[in-house]
């Protein structure tokens, strides 16, 4: 009788245990149910109060590329004073490179310091014709004076703006030029100097990319407020402006052509564009320039981009 006895309590608590551990299961269970619904019904959690901007982490900006420029650039010297651009010698630096039909070869090309017998190769014979040294018309350009007055093509509203009240920060206009005629050259940067406010241009920064005439970049070079860099060898567009930038004096950078004309009030709005928004990079409307006579026509306000035609 006893082992039957203590076979029938084992089973007994093995049945306790069971039922213990059941009832314990379906306590969790509601429990975990019932926490659920409240939550379905509990309000979202609110969002959590903006960091400040000065507490905030900033982002490392990758660093500006450079370019050693000792290794394969010259820097023209200054070696006259008081040259203006409104003092400057034109006529004598337009002579140097004015394009005249049937020109013997030695005159025109007397002041690159060239043998006469290399003049005749491919490489200069492209100077023969007045379109194909810089896909334009050089004798219409030759035949321009370097200031003068093209037709105001801004619209009506945009001539009332008034930008006095505005704090703008000055610029550093950049031009790169590879065997640019001296005249559109000239052209460029005296508009540039002519149309914008003195205290709102910094100077301006001509990259020669290796041309064949040292010699425009050293007479430029002795106008005030004008710096020129000439590559040792070419370089090309993107790296020349980075050269122009690594030495560029002014907070904003404004890069040209080196054949364009600047109109009425062309840098006050992009000034203000940048003044509301330090990170922005602007583009103005770009008027059209004739290639063959050199009219000068205004474009239309709804196109961003333009040049020779």
């Amino acid at each position: 009788m006893l082992p039957r006895m203590l076979k029938m309590r084992t089973v007994g608590t093995v049945l306790a245990v069971v039922w213990l551990l059941a009832l314990g299961f379906i306590y969790v269970q509601s429990t975990s149910s019932a926490d659920l619904k409240a939550n379905a019904h509990a309000p979202p959690p609110l969002n959590p109060l903006p960091i400040p901007d000065e507490n905030r982490p900033k982002k490392q900006a990758p660093p500006i590329p450079t370019i050693d420029l000792a290794e394969d650039t010259t820097i023209h010297e200054r070696t006259e004073v008081g040259v203006t651009w409104k003092t400057f010698d034109v006529e004598k630096f337009l002579n140097k490179g004015k394009w005249h039909q049937g020109e013997a070869w030695g005159a025109r090309f007397s002041h690159f310091h060239l043998p006469i017998s290399s003049l005749s190769s491919p490489k200069y014979r492209k100077f023969q014709d007045k379109y194909k040294a810089n896909s334009f018309n050089q004798e219409a350009s030759d035949s321009l004076n370097p200031t003068r007055k093209i037709p105001d093509s801004r619209e009506p509203p945009c001539r009332d703006v008034d930008y006095s009240t505005i704090d703008m920060k000055p610029t550093t206009v950049i031009i790169t030029y590879h065997n640019e005629a001296r005249s559109s050259l000239l052209r460029t940067v005296f508009s540039v100097f002519n149309m914008s406010p003195e205290s709102l241009l910094t100077e301006i920064v001509l990259v020669d990319d290796n041309s064949i005439d040292v010699d425009i970049g050293k007479e430029l070079a002795q106008i005030e407020r004008v710096k020129v860099l000439r590559n040792n060898q070419r370089e090309g567009l993107i790296r020349s402006r980075v050269k122009g930038a690594q030495v560029a004096e002014a907070p904003i950078l404004t890069f040209l052509d080196s054949h364009i004309e600047c109109n009425q009030k062309w840098l006050e709005p992009l000034l203000a564009r940048i003044a509301e928004n330090p990170k922005a990079v602007v583009a103005p409307i770009i008027d059209v320039i004739n290639v063959d006579n050199f009219n000068y026509v205004g474009a239309s306000a709804d196109l961003r981009g333009g040049g020779f035609t």
